[in-house]
């Protein structure tokens, strides 16, 4: 028996040694590049559905240091009202149904420092990072650095699977930390809180 399975053993392996080099024949041969590149399907065309505009509700993620806050911040123009921690929600921001690229927002946003009393207002124009079919809510981050970034998702910034930033969001409450008692009346700051006081 066991002459006959190192025989047929012996014969199996001979077969495949064969197989793996025999020429091959025309018909086996690999197609040209062009002729594979031909048969690959078109890339997707823009449609008018895929620019119809469609609105979205906004929220502004303050990540900047617990003694400043974004009072007031504007997408396109459409009031934001303040940026906080991503739970409050305004209507609304309009958007193409299908991202393209070079699509921008341009933000306005005024900051807020309560420990100083002093503020300023800012503008900048931004690129909306690329999204998918799911939209929901439009982010706009206002990071440590000073920049911003607009993220449309239908996952929110503590996910795991959000796109945007995964910068850390202050629990802060500065007008109760830093807020004066008695608050002058005289001096009034040009930020977007017009009742904010200057500083002395």
């Amino acid at each position: 028996m066991i002459p006959l399975i190192k025989f047929v053993t012996a014969g199996l392996t001979l077969a495949l040694l064969a197989a793996c080099h025999a020429q091959p024949r025309d018909a086996d041969l690999v197609a040209p590049a062009a002729s594979v590149a031909s048969a690959a399907p078109p890339a997707a065309k823009r449609t008018k559905a895929d620019d119809e505009m469609i609105g979205l509700a906004m929220t502004g993620i303050d990540h900047l240091p617990d003694h400043v806050s974004i009072q007031e911040f504007s997408v396109n123009g459409s009031s934001g009202a303040a940026a906080g921690k991503g739970g409050r929600q305004v209507c609304c921001v309009m958007v193409p149904r299908k991202w393209r690229p070079g699509l921008k927002a341009t933000i306005r946003w005024g900051v807020l420092n309560w420990r100083d009393w002093t503020g300023d207002e800012y503008e900048t124009t931004v690129e909306i990072e690329p999204y998918g079919p799911l939209l929901d809510i439009f982010y706009v981050h206002f990071l440590p650095d000073g920049t911003v970034r607009a993220v449309v998702s239908d996952r929110g910034p503590r996910s795991s699977t959000y796109s945007g930033p995964h910068v850390p969001i202050p629990q802060k409450y500065p007008w109760k930390q830093y807020g004066p008692k008695d608050r002058p009346t005289t001096c009034v700051d040009h930020t977007v809180a017009p009742a904010a006081p200057c500083k002395d």
